[in-house]
């Protein structure tokens, strides 16, 4: 749809006015400037009038003096024929000063009348229409100008032709990026229509002083079941009426007016019922303007001189309206109602044609009001699309459809999370915004120490003890080592290696100093192994007592990666693993007990449900939200654990150091291993190699020590423990996610937006998700679902992208 603005700016001296030709096109609901062709963004030039002003005003006194008189003899009055033929020949003169002023000589005029008929010929798939866009300031001086009938001008263009009456310098020229009106506001009061959307109409009747009203009341009353319509019938017997009625707190969409109304001084007046008392739109501007700003985008004035009062609502901000030049018969006022609805409201057309049909209907009437189709007149805002009856309907349909949509998504997505299917992705957002985290003040002390025995280690060790398998330690090697590490006084040592046979098997002797070493020492866990029927693989050596046992199992997810550990296993009754608990949990709880902080009982847990350690507590494993996740893969009974925060292996927190820094150095400072948990175990490159969400290739060893750190700091640093959300909790956020997302495309569908703006929401929305869950998880160690959400957001997105601004031309 275009708009081809022509503006009169002024009346010269010589009797010429200055006026601009201009395009427009629609853009959702308003119009913006499009170049001209070749032509630019408008051209100007003067337009002679080719008389003088005094001889249009008294053909126009003469057409209106003959055609009122003509309504009156057809109230009461016997209505003869040479009355008839008089009435006809005083529309010609009118007709022949707008023909002449059309064909006036004029390189200027020309030049603009042939740019009309290339813009309408070259874009002959585009509706066009002609805007009289006329300076106020020239109304003022000429008001003859504001009562034309400007069709008759330019009847050779075939074009629908609208008024407009603003000043120019007050509005200054439109641009794309021109303030508008404001939209209607939203409201969620409004949304509660949206179930059974209606075209909300006002109709207000005025007096009736002989003339018939009931037919209009019948006319709109007709269209209510076919076309929704909800219709709110006032009488206005007194001011207050008025007020009332204008300030209804649902707004409506149209507005119509039936009674006598008069033009006084270029002013608009409606006449109340029963009396003589009058108002103006200028009288109730306050409750106009609140009627507008709710919803009002059409009036239509089924009344007599009412293009004042139109001009004065559309200086409040209305889109459209349509009145009339003069007075009107009841004949024509019913033909002009019943038209215009029937094809706006039952055929779906726009205004324009709409009011285009209407006029052509009224030749029907000729016979006894042959200028009939010179009395409506459409006014409309220069910048406003007149809306569609259906975009009355279509935009609560919509919305009622969009809340459906975003349901619909919110509830799948829901569905797929609490499945499971969306584990993969909702893991490695979590393995992003874990190595997004910074944890620059977690583990300022090393309290933990990892001595690594690589392949260059194990060829150190054959070299002093010849003629063993040079792929694993000895157990005269590793008691050894043990030796070394406890001349440093540590707190804690744990050994991350199998041993549940002599190694090599023929050296009995030095096995049993092993066992002897272990059971002697208060201090050193050895770590065994748990299959998942609970039977012996891997167990520890015989004799050792079993609080110097932990298991090394731990639970992974489906790519691989360990992201959970165990505290602790029940029901598995294995005399090759006697201890339930873990080797990290073990090490870690024991230096807390050394430091005076007290586990809670059996007794409490089995209470609570629930393991702490003084104030802090430990979420049982069973809150784990992914449901698809397995449960561990070497152990199935039951047992308790909790989300790990792994690391990079180079952090904070803990040193490694290769076993050949040290073993039979003399050099070397005991005190390195004073007061900490050192932990002993293999580095080979094929070997009990691990993935978390910093590493790929981790070995085992390094990650029971970050186990083992990352518990600590937890308790000493205050790390934030690492947490989700039950699953109804994780539910509620998913679907609070569904309600924030479909709420602000919802909003941008009702308040009519471009898809940029659109764009932009859904970013904000996306980055505060993102934000929200990297704040939570680093600041409260709460890990939420953000791929859900993510999708949740994109898909309500792209159903708010596929149905913003669609409107049929």
């Amino acid at each position: 749809m275009r708009l081809i603005a022509l503006k009169f700016h002024e009346l010269t001296k010589d009797n010429r006015f200055h006026l601009s030709l201009e395009l427009y096109e629609r853009q959702s609901d308003r119009f913006i400037p499009i170049p001209l062709g070749n032509a630019g963004s408008a051209i100007s030039g003067n337009l002679p009038l080719p008389f003088d002003l005094s001889e249009l005003e008294t053909s126009y006194k003469a057409w209106v003096d003959t055609h009122r008189w003509r309504v009156q003899s057809q109230r009461g009055f016997e209505f003869d024929q040479p009355t008839k033929k008089k009435s006809e020949k005083d529309c010609q003169p009118l007709k022949q000063l707008l023909k002449n002023w059309y064909d006036v000589d004029g390189d200027d005029w020309e030049s603009i009348k042939t740019q009309i008929k290339i813009v309408t010929g070259q874009n002959s798939n585009q509706n066009h229409y002609l805007l009289m866009w006329l300076d106020s300031s020239l109304v003022d001086r000429c008001s003859i100008l504001a009562k034309l009938p400007w069709d008759e001008m330019f009847a050779e263009l075939e074009l629908q032709t609208s008024l407009c009456i603003q000043n120019f310098k007050s509005m200054g020229a439109i641009t794309p990026n021109a303030p508008i009106p404001p939209p209607r506001k939203f409201s969620f009061r409004s949304l509660g229509s949206l179930l059974k959307p209606k075209v909300r109409l006002l109709h207000l009747i005025g007096n009736d002083q002989d003339i018939k009203l009931d037919q209009d009341s019948k006319i709109l009353d007709d269209l209510r079941k076919a076309n929704h319509l909800l219709i709110e019938r006032i009488k206005l017997n007194s001011f207050q009426d008025i007020g009332e009625a204008l300030r209804h707190r649902q707004g409506f969409h149209i507005l119509v007016y039936s009674g006598h109304s008069l033009d006084q001084d270029n002013r608009g007046h409606i006449i109340l019922r029963g009396s003589s008392k009058k108002a103006t739109i200028d009288d109730f501007k306050g409750s106009f303007k609140q009627l507008i700003d709710n919803g009002l985008k059409l009036a239509v004035f089924n009344s007599c001189l009412s293009a004042s009062l139109a001009r004065d609502l559309l200086d409040l901000g209305l889109t459209s309206a349509i009145a009339t030049r003069e007075v009107i018969h009841d004949d024509v006022a019913l033909k002009l109602l019943t038209s215009f609805f029937e094809e706006y409201a039952s055929h779906g057309h726009s205004v324009y044609a709409s009011i285009n049909k209407t006029i052509a209907s009224l030749e029907d009437l000729r016979e006894n009001f042959s200028d009939s189709q010179w009395l409506p007149v459409l006014y409309q805002h220069p910048q406003k699309v007149p809306p569609l009856w259906q975009d009355f309907i279509a935009k609560p349909q919509k919305i009622r459809w969009h809340i459906g949509v975003s349901g619909a998504i919110t509830t799948a997505v829901l569905g797929l999370t609490m499945g499971g299917w969306l584990e993969g992705l909702e893991l490695k957002a979590y393995d992003q915004l874990l190595r997004w985290r910074s944890l620059p003040h977690y583990g300022r002390e090393e309290r933990v120490m990892v001595v690594t025995i690589d392949p260059s280690d194990l060829e150190l060790l054959t070299t002093d003890y010849p003629g063993i398998r040079q792929d694993i330690i000895t157990d005269r090697a590793l008691t050894a080592v043990i030796d070394q590490i406890q001349e440093g006084q540590p707190k804690l040592i744990g050994i991350d290696i199998l041993r549940n046979s002599p190694t090599p098997s023929s050296d009995i002797d030095n096995h049993g100093a092993l066992v002897a070493q272990i059971n002697q020492a208060q201090n050193i866990t050895i770590v065994c192994q748990l299959d998942k029927t609970g039977k012996e693989t891997e167990g520890i050596p015989s004799g050792t007592e079993p609080q110097h046992v932990g298991f090394s199992d731990i639970l992974v997810d489906p790519d691989g990666k360990i992201r959970r550990q165990l505290f602790w296993t029940t029901g598995i009754d294995n005399p090759s693993c006697p201890n339930p608990l873990s080797l990290s949990f073990a090490l870690a709880l024991k230096y807390l007990q050394s430091l005076g902080y007290t586990p809670w009982s059996s007794e409490e847990v089995k209470a609570r449900d629930l393991f702490g350690i003084e104030d802090q507590t430990f979420p049982y494993l069973k809150e784990f939200s992914l449901r698809r996740s397995p449960q561990p893969t070497r152990v199935e009974p039951v047992n308790y654990g909790v989300l790990f925060s792994p690391r990079p292996r180079q952090s904070p927190g803990m040193k490694e150091i290769p076993l050949r820094s040290f073993f039979n150095d003399p050099h070397f400072d005991p005190n390195l291993f004073k007061d900490r948990i050192v932990l002993v175990g293999y580095d080979r490159p094929n070997s009990d190699r691990h993935k978390t969400s910093y590493e790929d290739n981790l070995p085992g060893v390094i990650l029971q020590g970050q186990m083992v750190a990352y518990l600590l700091d937890v308790m000493l640093e205050e790390e934030p423990r690492l947490w989700v959300l039950p699953h109804w909790g994780n539910g509620l956020w998913i679907i609070g996610w569904g309600i924030i997302s479909g709420s602000t495309a919802l909003m941008l569908v009702w308040l009519p937006r471009s898809s940029s703006s659109l764009v932009g929401a859904t970013a904000m929305e996306g980055s505060i998700l993102v934000v929200v869950c990297f704040l939570m998880l680093g600041q409260r160690g709460l890990w939420l679902p953000m791929m859900g959400p993510a999708i949740i957001i994109s898909l309500i997105f792209l159903v708010g992208l596929g149905n913003l601004n669609e409107r049929p031309e």
